[in-house]
């Protein structure tokens, strides 16, 4: 499974980067464009 955003705003405590951050932890391939 892979997982590919593109974001343009980033907020301190985002959701997002700790659910990417997980993801990756858990052995899934994250790819992030900011």
């Amino acid at each position: 499974m892979a997982i590919t955003m593109t974001i343009y705003r980033l907020v301190p405590d985002s959701a997002v980067t700790a659910a990417s951050s997980k993801a990756a932890e858990d052995g899934k391939h994250v790819s992030v464009l900011i």
